[in-house]
């Protein structure tokens, strides 16, 4: 996972060997606008076909895939990300695997939302205890009220506790995950609404169904690869600058991850 050109470390899964950022300069105006093209609806990309409600939903995605990148590089969990629409076939599940699959290179484990507490600590914990760094609760029925006391615990617990499966004893897991929820017209509890990142999809008019949409597997294969060099070359310029800290200050609770992440969007122009 070492690139010796850039000196730029990754310990990515198999298909990233041999893997280097992009060497970028914040300074080189070229430079920048590749960066900001990634979330440009009129360049072809990952993202372009997506329908931003505004610009905050665009750059959250963008804050989104680095927050996968640098998972390891926090010491704090990271918020959940939703994503909401009003109506259905907006793309909320294929802006979801596209974030995942042009970062990881792995699809989507969609998972229900758990009927109850109970059943959603057993899910968090197996998942966790399992090694899953993304955990996706997808297709919330439309207008649910989602105020889910695990889904906070999850959001802010660094360490995770729960009951090891055929066993009478607990256990306590390390918690890497990014969480994301995709449904139509969700409300958060007031509790969990502080503690997301949201993105929300507005399509041009109330047929979205109708759009030509591309296959986004050919998408991620044709744009994913060039995407995520420019994401290491984002986060590996913002290093080799000293790793400037946001001041974003928006999350409390996730204070490392908003130093870390609002860092380096504030370092390319992105936000304060």
């Amino acid at each position: 996972g070492f690139n010796s050109e850039s000196g730029h470390y990754y310990d990515p899964i198999t298909s990233f060997l041999g893997f280097g950022p992009t060497i970028l300069s914040r300074d080189n105006p070229e430079h920048k606008r590749l960066v900001h093209s990634l979330i440009d609806s009129s360049v072809a990309g990952p993202f372009q076909h997506f329908p931003w409600k505004n610009r905050a939903s665009a750059v959250n995605t963008l804050a989104t895939c680095l927050t996968i990148l640098m998972r390891n590089g926090f010491l704090s969990t990271s918020p959940i990300i939703p994503i909401t629409a009003y109506m259905p076939r907006t793309g909320k599940s294929m802006l979801m695997s596209t974030i995942v699959g042009v970062t990881t290179k792995e699809s989507v484990g969609a998972k229900n939302m758990p009927s109850s507490d109970d059943e959603a600590n057993k899910m968090f914990f197996a998942a966790l205890r399992g090694g899953e760094n993304i955990i996706a609760l997808d297709n919330l029925k439309d207008g649910v009220r989602v105020d889910s006391p695990p889904l906070a615990q999850l959001s802010t617990a660094f360490h995770y506790s729960g009951r090891v499966l055929g066993h009478s004893e607990n256990a306590k897991v390390i918690n890497k995950a990014t969480v994301f929820l995709t449904g139509n017209n969700v409300i958060l509890s007031g509790e969990l609404s502080k503690r997301s990142l949201p993105i929300e999809l507005k399509p041009e008019n109330d047929r979205p169904h109708e759009r030509v949409l591309p296959n986004i597997k050919e998408v991620i294969a044709e744009h994913g690869d060039d995407t995520n060099h420019l994401l290491h070359g984002m986060v590996q310029a913002w290093v080799e600058a000293g790793s400037p800290k946001g001041s974003a200050g928006l999350f409390g609770g996730f204070e490392d991850w908003d130093e870390v992440i609002s860092g380096v969007m504030e370092f390319w122009g992105f936000g304060a």
